[in-house]
């Protein structure tokens, strides 16, 4: 016991054990996941396969925030992630073990069911809740650490 006790406060001491790095407020890069192709979020819309061109978000209170801007209302069965002004809420940041680089994100609006993220041509990205589904493959949306 006196061990277990000295060990972490050297630990915490030396810096060995972090705060989990997908706490509310972290910042992180939005990324959706379709057949093994991870693109990142981009103001318009669209999506890039570099990292560092992504925005920057973070999710604080259920409610997204990428580079001052957050997704649009969801209206309908699908809708672009196009970044515009005011709240989206809905959103959170699944569990990861120790060490992960990317965490699941989720987005369940007041308005209905969980969504599904895809690609459209040309790249962009697509958040859905269509029962029929609009686009053949659907992927999964994560927060990487910036």
């Amino acid at each position: 016991m006196l061990f277990t006790k000295v060990f972490t406060a050297i630990a915490l001491a030396s810096g060995m054990v972090a705060a989990a790095p997908f706490a509310e407020g972290t910042p992180f890069k939005f990324g959706v996941t379709v057949s093994g192709k991870t693109l990142y979020l981009k103001a318009n819309g669209m999506g890039t396969a570099n990292k560092a061109e992504g925005v920057s978000c973070t999710i604080v209170d259920k409610s997204l925030s990428c580079d001052g801007k957050t997704a649009p209302k969801f209206g309908g069965d699908m809708i672009q992630l196009k970044l515009q002004a005011g709240k989206s809420q809905g959103w959170s940041l699944g569990d990861t073990t120790p060490g992960a680089k990317a965490a699941p994100i989720s987005w369940v609006p007041s308005a209905g069911p969980s969504k599904k993220f895809s690609f459209r041509s040309g790249d962009e990205i697509w958040a859905e809740s269509c029962p029929h589904g609009h686009f053949p493959l659907h992927g999964t949306a994560s927060a990487y650490l910036a």
